[in-house]
């Protein structure tokens, strides 16, 4: 558990993709959080990713409808 707890510390973030389709799946706060910190967390994983190779963004909770966000490449 040490060794979990320094990597999650670091900042390491944990994905999934899916093997037949073009799709990530990555978490990027909680419900809980403020409003400025989960958009702040949303536009540093589409600038990793780069918003050129973005088509579509879908943010979800486990159990809430989704909602589409607009992205624009630059």
């Amino acid at each position: 558990t040490d060794e979990a707890v320094k990597k999650l510390s670091a900042g390491q973030i944990g994905f999934k993709t899916e093997s037949q389709a073009p799709l990530i799946h990555i978490s990027v706060g909680k419900l809980s959080f403020e409003d400025k910190k989960l958009a702040d967390n949303i536009s540093t994983v589409i600038g990793a990713i780069g918003s050129a190779k973005i088509s579509a963004v879908t943010l979800k909770s486990t159990m809430s409808p989704a909602v589409r966000l607009a992205v624009s490449s630059k």
